[in-house]
């Protein structure tokens, strides 16, 4: 049974709920090292950096102009768990309809990079949050305001990848 928590993301309740459990974040550990790994990992305390309140402070934006551009509403939720799934959960940026969608808001270069081939990491955790969720496609944002007005955004949908899914679950 998937379990949505609406707890605004960063609070201590969101906190409180991602604690000991494998998340989107370590989706990339879980496939790369295994459970135990990424749990280590996982619990590590990363304070973020410039780059992830940048990308705080961008997301709102980035949803907005997805919701004029698809004209729909995105569904923002604090965090998902997954009852066959128990020591896992997935903090979506958002979801539509049934779809997940997943922000991006890198730097310049990282931008062109990852809006032309969605990078291993990505695919990763978009795949964990489609297992947490049960939905069969992500459209991942990538924004980024600071370059040319018709490179600023780009939508691309990812669809669920079985080979990927099947492995996280068999790691889970």
């Amino acid at each position: 049974m998937i379990k949505i928590h609406n707890v605004k993301q960063g609070s201590q309740e969101w906190l409180t709920l991602r604690t000991g459990k494998i998340t989107g974040t370590s989706a990339k550990d879980l496939l790369t090292f295994g459970k135990k790994e990424a749990l280590n990992r996982a619990n590590k305390t990363f304070a973020g950096n410039y780059y992830t309140q940048r990308g705080h402070i961008l997301e709102p934006q980035a949803i907005e102009i997805y919701e004029k551009i698809n004209d729909v509403d995105v569904w923002r939720v604090g965090f998902v768990t997954n009852s066959e799934y128990i020591g896992a959960g997935y903090s979506p940026d958002g979801i539509c309809g049934n779809k997940l969608i997943e922000v991006k808001c890198f730097n310049r270069e990282r931008h062109y990079e990852c809006s032309n081939e969605v990078p291993f990491e990505i695919l990763a955790q978009i795949h964990f949050g489609m297992l947490i969720t049960d939905l069969d496609s992500t459209d991942v944002v990538f924004f980024n305001p600071d370059v040319r007005i018709e490179d600023a955004i780009k939508i691309v949908e990812v669809k669920r990848d079985k080979k990927i899914i099947d492995n996280i679950r068999s790691k889970l």
